[in-house]
């Protein structure tokens, strides 16, 4: 019985081996991957072999007494053969495993070793352009453009005198140093004018020789004047107790003068009052500085409090008739004024000062015993110091 039963096993494994050779006979892709079998053939196969398998190890039954019939196996049904391919165009060419199998998918199409080599062959000879349409452009590898040539540079010919649009080029011109600093009013001060007296109320001239006229002149000279190697110089002392008449460098600062308005000892009066000839004269010259970019600054004892009356006292004596000029007063108790000139030092260049005595230069004066120890500073006095009337006296 054991015996008929391995006969059934192996016609059945038989039939199976000869259906997928002639499988693999119609199937390009068996040929190389191995034959194609169906997945219930398979299971058909594997639990055959399985059965044998335990069958040869099990140990040999005892005898049946009762015949029993024949085990009649069915012969697996013979598989359809695919039909034989169409023969179509290359590019319309369908894989015969795709009829015989219509569950596997499409992998392209499949060529012989003679299509295959003439493909090839035509590929290499055919530019990019001209490729047969049974290939796609995109499988093939990139075609690497060449790098463009360099441009040539050409020397463009000179153009006759007949074309020449612009003006002729001539010499080479020298270079031109570069501006290391900012503009200043000593850069575009005007030549200065010939000397005039102001006019006095009653019509009759005011002398040249004033105090006031001097001042005038002697700012508009320093201020037309080419700066010195050194730099220009500031009407204040470098070193006041040294008693020294050296004075302090003061650059490119935008230049200024300074008037003291104090009568020496006091203060200036506060009393409204108008014109003076004094103030008409001094009121001339400085709006001439003015219009040479010469700013005008006063400088009192008074408080802040005293501003307002200060300012309205020089608009209406024409010392300052638009009311602009800035006022230095004494900000808090025991300030001096030697301690607001050195300020205002700092941020202009002082071409001049006008007071009614020498401590309105320097308070060295203040605390001379001996005046003549400053003799060597008297060179200074109607040279930048000058000692005029009182503005609103």
């Amino acid at each position: 019985m054991l015996e008929g039963g391995h006969r059934g096993l192996r016609l059945v494994a038989a039939l199976l081996a000869a259906s997928a050779l002639q499988a693999c006979a119609n199937n390009p892709l068996a040929m190389i991957d191995g034959p194609f079998i169906p997945a219930l053939e398979r299971a058909a196969a594997a639990a055959a072999a399985a059965a044998e398998q335990q069958a040869s190890a099990a140990p040999e039954a005892a005898p049946v007494i009762a015949a029993a019939e024949p085990v009649q196996v069915a012969a697996p049904a013979p598989r359809p053969v695919a039909p034989a391919p169409i023969e179509r165009p290359l590019a319309e060419q369908v894989p015969p495993e795709d009829l015989a199998y219509p569950d596997q998918a499409f992998v392209g199409p499949v060529l012989t070793a003679p299509e295959m080599a003439a493909l090839t062959a035509s590929t290499d000879a055919a530019p990019a352009g001209d490729l047969p349409d049974a290939v796609d452009a995109d499988f093939l590898p990139p075609q690497h453009e060449p790098l463009p040539a360099p441009p040539v540079r050409t020397v463009a010919a000179a153009p006759s005198a007949s074309g020449l649009v612009g003006p002729a080029s001539g010499p080479a011109e020298p270079p031109v140093e570069l501006a290391t600093r900012l503009p200043s009013a000593f850069d575009f001060a005007p030549e200065p004018p010939p000397r005039v007296s102001a006019p006095r109320p009653d019509g009759a001239a005011a002398p040249m020789a004033s105090g006031f006229a001097a001042f005038h002149n002697f700012a508009v000279a320093r201020l037309a004047a080419p700066a010195p190697r050194g730099g220009r110089e500031s009407m204040l002392l470098a070193d006041p107790p040294s008693l020294d008449p050296a004075l302090v460098t003061c650059a490119n600062r935008p230049p200024a003068v300074l008037l003291d308005l104090d009568p020496a000892n006091a203060l200036a009066p506060l009393v409204e009052g108008g014109a003076t000839p004094n103030s008409i004269e001094l009121g001339s010259y400085l709006a001439d500085l003015r219009q040479r970019g010469v700013t005008v600054y006063w400088i009192t004892g008074h408080g802040p409090d005293a501003a307002s009356a200060i300012r309205r006292r020089l608009v209406a004596s024409g010392l300052d008739s638009t009311g602009r000029d800035p006022l230095i007063v004494t900000r808090f108790a025991g300030e001096s004024k030697q301690a607001r000139r050195r300020a205002l030092g700092e941020t202009h260049c002082l071409l001049a000062i006008a007071g009614d005595q020498r401590a309105d230069f320097d308070e060295l004066y203040d605390f001379l015993l001996d005046p003549a120890a400053a003799a060597q500073l008297e060179r200074h006095v109607d040279n930048g110091w000058f000692l005029t009337p009182p503005p609103l006296d």
